[in-house]
Order: C-alpha cells, then structure tokens, then sequence
C-alpha cells in the first residue's frame, strides 16, 4: 500500500479552501449489515467492494453471507473473479452437486486476468461460503453466483494482441453490466456486485460517452436502482481521519452514507489523486465523492488491514506453474516500461516460500 504523504498534502490543501465541506453534517457509523439490507430494500443492486488480496473486504462479505437478513434478500452475487466460460460449473458447485477439483478451478484460474490475484484463497473460500449457505436454505432461495469475466478461451490466446481482444473497450465492465441487466433485472430479482471499487463508481476519468463501469453502464442503459460502497482502503484512512478525526475511532467494517456529509462533499480526487501531468483536462476534477458513491466503509488504519497470500503449494504444481508464468509473459508484451514484471514477482515469491 502506498504511503499516506501525498494524499495528507492533498487533504490539507483541498480542506484549507473547502467551506463546502465544513458545512455538512458529520458522518455517522453504523453496522454493515443493516446498511446493506437497508439498501436491498429500496435498491435493486448493491456494490460491496472487493480488493484483490484485501482481507477486510473478504471478511466484510463474510459477515454479509453469514446473515440470515442478506440471505434472504439476496438472489444473485455477480462476481469479478469467475470466468463466464465456466458459469454451469459454478452453478453446479454452489447448488451442492460434487465437481471435480480441477474442473472448479477453471473458474478462477482462467479468468481474462493473467496475475495470481483471484488464485488466493479467499476467492475459493467465497465458493465454498455460498456453497455452504446454500444447504442451508430453502430450494428457490438459494444465492446464484454470477461469473462476470468475459468467457476468454485461452487455448486460443497466442499472443498479447490476442489477449487483449478479450478485454478491450472496458469489456470487463460490459460484459458483467449486461449479465446482470439480464440475470438480475430482467428477472425482477436482486442482486449484490462483487467487485473491485473501479468498477462500482458512476463515472469513469474519460470523457469518451460509451465507456462507463459496471454501474455506469447500468445506471446508462437501465431504470436500475444501485447502491454502492466505496472502501477506505490503506491512503484513504488519513484522508478520512483529515476530514474528520472521530472517524478514527470506528469500527473496521462500519459502513457510512455519503449524501449530505463531511465525507461526502470532498472532491473524488482527494481519495484518488492522479499526477500533476495527468490533471489536465481530468474528467473527475470537479467531482465529489458522493457522486461517485453512496456510501463508504471504514477498515480501521493502513497497518491493521491484513493481506491474503498465495498459497506456497501452488508453487510446488507444476502444471499451475506452467500455466501461470506463460499468461504472465504474453501480456508483459504489452506492459508499460517500469510497471514491474508479475512474472519475476511470482518466481521471487515461490523462490521465497518454496524454494522454486
């Protein structure tokens, strides 16, 4: 996580010329669950952010399926870490019937995303969760799992030109926004969405009219009601805490809503600050956050917010590997120079925990 120096001289320098901040009401706290029930009731989707390798945010998801109130409310999960090549297996899967191991890790391990991110445990574990929660309720109640990676078939994936078809024109943000219109609301049904912030928030930084996020797409293309939650992820805890210093005393998890507030009248920017070379002409310059978001939850200091790792044994599976540090190398083709090498830091880590 990057350091909190340049987003607290963003915050003194924004807040020193922001009366329109100081004038709103504070932000209050309150429990994640009945703020996401709430939302259920007078929205069709709600956005609950997930983060790569980001535990609070896994927990919070947890805490969300383990309650009865969400259970009930919720029909579908759309989810960024599932391949929709593989959408009969999942469907399998959580409904109970017995899918081969190999067969379930298709889901995630070939999704258009070439990194080890949704190879971490977590995201098998959320499998699992509904899985289990599925037995648990009533036939016709039961939580759908909706795969919204574009079905990329990397047999057929020679080079990064290749792989880039599959993700060109925001279709990581397409591709899901048109399942759930059809899954989710052409059903009359409801449904939470799964995935990182950057595809929960209304606007895009471009001002090109058809490129949009997942919700952008909806809320363009649908009468969809959509509630969304930003995560206060590592930096973005001193930026709250700058705006209002009790902040610090929440409870990780704590949900707060953003219309009318201290934290929700600061600029987008405040949170997700771009170099100065990039502001020219920046597309989200004049927006605030609540704008972008509806609601933010609190995961407590940068320090205390744990990570998930790779599971050392992938390291030791071959035919993983293979798989893996190929992906990683056709699309390094296309990486931007100094961006770092995903390969060199999968071998680093596996020379690191597995002597490979």
């Amino acid at each position: 996580m990057r350091g909190p120096s340049r987003f607290v001289a963003a915050l003194v320098s924004v807040v020193a010329v922001s009366s329109s901040v100081r004038a709103q009401t504070p932000n209050v706290p309150t429990d994640p669950i009945d703020a996401v029930v709430t939302a259920l009731e007078s929205h069709d989707l709600v956005g609950v952010p997930a983060g790569k390798d980001h535990l609070p945010s896994h927990d919070l998801m947890v805490r969300l399926l383990n309650d009865p109130r969400v259970v009930a409310a919720v029909d579908d999960i759309a989810v960024e870490f599932g391949t929709a090549r593989y959408q009969d297996v999942a469907d399998r899967f959580v409904a109970g019937e017995s899918v081969p191991e190999r067969e379930l890790r298709r889901i995630w391990e070939d999704t258009t995303v070439a990194d080890t991110h949704w190879d971490l445990p977590i995201y098998e574990e959320f499998f699992r969760l509904v899985r289990d929660i599925n037995q648990r309720t009533p036939p016709g109640q039961q939580i759908r799992v909706l795969l919204g990676d574009p079905p990329i078939e990397w047999e057929h994936v020679a080079t990064a030109l290749e792989h880039r078809e599959w993700v060109r024109d925001m279709a990581r943000d397409r591709h899901p926004a048109a399942l759930i219109e059809l899954e989710v609301l052409d059903r009359g049904r409801k449904g939470l969405i799964y995935y990182g912030f950057g595809h929960l928030q209304r606007r895009k930084p471009t001002r090109r009219p058809d490129i949009h996020s997942i919700v952008g797409y909806l809320l363009a293309s649908t009468e969809a009601r959509v509630f969304t939650i930003m995560p206060a992820f590592g930096h973005r805890y001193h930026g709250l805490v700058g705006l209002q210093p009790d902040i610090g005393d929440w409870l990780p998890g704590q949900v707060s809503l953003l219309r009318g507030t201290v934290v929700g009248a600061a600029p987008w920017r405040l949170f997700n600050p771009i170099p100065e070379s990039k502001r020219a002409g920046d597309a989200l310059a004049e927006v605030t956050l609540a704008e972008q978001f509806d609601a933010i939850v609190y995961f407590g200091p940068p320090e205390e917010q744990g990570l998930s790792e790779l599971d050392p044994a992938r390291c030791l599976d071959d035919e993983w590997m293979t798989m893996r540090l190929g992906r990683l190398a056709l699309v390094s083709e296309t990486m931007p120079p100094g961006s770092g090498s995903p390969r060199d830091r999968l071998l680093d880590y596996c020379d690191a925990v597995a002597g490979r």
